[in-house]
């Protein structure tokens, strides 16, 4: 059993928070209905998710995990059949949060003047996608606007998985350098200046190790205010250059061809491409529009060219898996399987299953890269604390020496 925090509306339209015991969020949904209550919302009680409300309520901008929620409950306040108006002014009475409640009384106040819920979100200036009003579009064309923001929700939910794996995998490095780099300044700015006098004193000079230890604690200490104006002019100058459309072009074509960091890149845009179009199409997207919208989410330009000489291929009458091959950008596995998908009329089901096998292989691509990372960073930032440490003891160890 899991535990669960929802909220709902009684029949007086009074707001009604609590947390129940469930097996899945569709007991609790069911228990509340059975109560008579309204459901709008639930949540896992997790630790995870306990974080991303602090991280909520320490802005106040509109997130994607406030998108996510507005989904899920909107999907399930139509699904217990109340009007589109009337659900988004429940929703807009029970937000606390001011941009979000702001923004969901101009949508409401969109829909109330007959412009329908696509074109209320296109207008509102919310942070609504072309992909995530395409698709809203097409649930109101089709009649399954409940159902078609459901499996936006899932998608939302399944994105933000994968984004959260790469965030939890860099964190353990990131820690690491943080740690290591401090301990290199602790030593560097209040260690060795400790002997360095001493060691001036001894008027012969020290090991050549030594030395190199002098050095850097001197430039550290007279210079260390450079080291934020080099960081700074580095990451300009870095946003400068990849401004640049042909130097950004070969930057995304070298990490590409990177060993295990490419083909984890790869296998990133691969399982976004086919969620995205995998969920476009299942919702009556023509494939057409649905590769040009993936094309204009790809964060990797490379993949943006191949998927735009796809979709200049799709207006000649080919099929996708023909111009994917083309373009030698995308895996063979993820083609054959199009291609199966094509020839059985499953296209849609067969992008959504690729869209989980690649983000099975993205989690074994990422755990692979951090077992080879994690004992490279242990290593050469151990053998430089060592280097210090050992520089400092010759120079002690030759005292005598020094002395005689």
């Amino acid at each position: 059993m899991k535990r669960f925090a929802y909220t709902a509306v009684a029949t007086d339209g009074q707001r009604i928070e609590g947390e129940m015991d469930a097996a899945d969020e569709a007991t609790v949904v069911d228990n509340l209905q059975g109560s008579g209550y309204l459901p709008v919302a639930t949540k896992e009680l997790t630790p995870s998710a306990l974080q991303t409300d602090l991280n909520i309520l320490s802005t106040d901008r509109v997130s994607g995990t406030d998108v996510h929620n507005l989904t899920r409950e909107l999907a399930t306040m139509l699904g217990a059949g109340l009007p589109l108006a009337q659900a988004l002014s429940t929703l807009t009475s029970l937000t606390e949060k001011a941009a979000l409640r702001d923004l969901l009384e101009r949508v409401r106040s969109g829909v109330e003047s007959g412009a329908s819920l696509s074109d209320a979100l296109e207008k509102s200036g919310g942070p609504f996608s072309d992909f995530y009003t395409s698709l809203v579009r097409s649930g109101e064309a089709t009649g399954a606007l409940e159902l078609v923001l459901q499996r936006l929700a899932d998608y939302q939910q399944r994105s933000k998985q994968l984004r959260d794996a790469i965030f939890s995998a860099l964190l353990y490095p990131a820690i690491l350098l943080i740690v290591a780099g401090s301990s290199l300044v602790v030593l560097l700015v209040y260690v060795v200046p400790q002997f360095q006098a001493l060691f001036e004193d001894l008027g012969k000079s020290l090991p050549w190790s030594t030395e190199i230890v002098v050095w850097m604690a001197n430039v550290l200490q007279r210079y260390w205010w450079t080291l934020p104006i080099v960081a700074g002019l580095s990451y300009v100058g870095a946003r400068a250059l990849l401004a640049d459309p042909k130097i950004r072009r070969q930057w995304h074509a070298l990490v590409l061809g990177l060993p295990i960091f490419g083909e984890l890149v790869i296998r990133i845009e691969v399982t976004r491409m086919c969620r995205t179009l995998g969920t476009l199409t299942s919702n009556g997207i023509d494939l057409l529009d649905g590769v040009v919208l993936v094309r204009d989410t790809a964060t990797n330009v490379v993949v943006a060219d191949a998927l735009n000489a796809v979709a200049k291929d799709l207006e000649h009458g080919l099929g996708l898996s023909q111009p994917m091959a083309a373009t030698g950008c995308f895996p063979q596995l993820a083609i054959q399987m199009i291609k199966v998908g094509e020839e059985t009329g499953a296209l849609s089901a067969m992008l959504l299953k690729l869209a989980d096998i690649y983000d099975e292989q993205a989690q074994t691509s990422i755990k692979r890269m951090l077992a080879i990372l994690e004992p490279i960073l242990i290593l050469g930032l151990g053998l430089l604390i060592a280097f210090i440490i050992v520089s400092i003891l010759l120079a002690i160890l030759s005292l005598n020496e020094l002395v005689v």
